[in-house]
């Protein structure tokens, strides 16, 4: 199983850039429910040295290798340590009016746009960056398994889109 570092983050960091963000989504192959982004800005000062086993961020990786329990556990770890992050919600509804494609993109924007602390790079998992949106970007594939800010994004989502699911089993 590969496990991501924050070394793409300390570059950015190293080149002048003070919040760096990662950001992921999750439901975009599902047949059923919303399609929701997280962007997770990590605080560089809870990320340092090697990965460990007595570091808070040693099991965070892509959420789908990752059970339901481990994630919540992770997500409480990942808000405690973290200077903020966003989620944006896109409904079946928008998904079948504007596609799939169109939803994740706007899903993304509105877990930026969701922010307090508004980051001055973000990296993304896959090929595409988000419009309208005033911050530098990279474009990472696999970066859910490699950057561990995408990393977190993706545990904050699928957490967040799991929990709107089970609302919807109850109704």
């Amino acid at each position: 199983m590969k496990f991501p570092s924050y070394k793409n983050e300390t570059q950015k960091l190293s080149e002048g850039f003070r919040l760096i963000a990662g950001c992921d989504e999750v439901g975009i192959a599902p047949i059923a429910g919303p399609v929701v982004a997280a962007t997770v800005i990590l605080d560089r000062n809870s990320v340092n040295g090697k990965r460990s086993k007595n570091k808070w961020w040693y099991r965070v990786r892509d959420s789908k290798t990752v059970n339901e329990k481990e994630r919540n556990e992770l997500l409480s770890f990942i808000k405690d340590h973290c200077v903020d992050f966003g989620v944006g919600i896109v409904s079946h509804e928008t998904i079948d009016e504007i596609n799939i494609y169109q939803a994740s993109m706007l899903a993304m924007k509105k877990s930026v746009d969701s922010m307090k602390q508004k980051p001055d790079f973000i990296f993304l998992d896959g090929i595409h960056k988000i419009k309208n949106i005033d911050c530098d970007q990279k474009t990472v594939i696999g970066g859910d398994a490699k950057i561990l800010s995408i990393s977190a994004a993706s545990i904050v989502a699928k957490v967040a889109r799991d929990e709107i699911l089970k609302q919807l089993h109850l109704q």
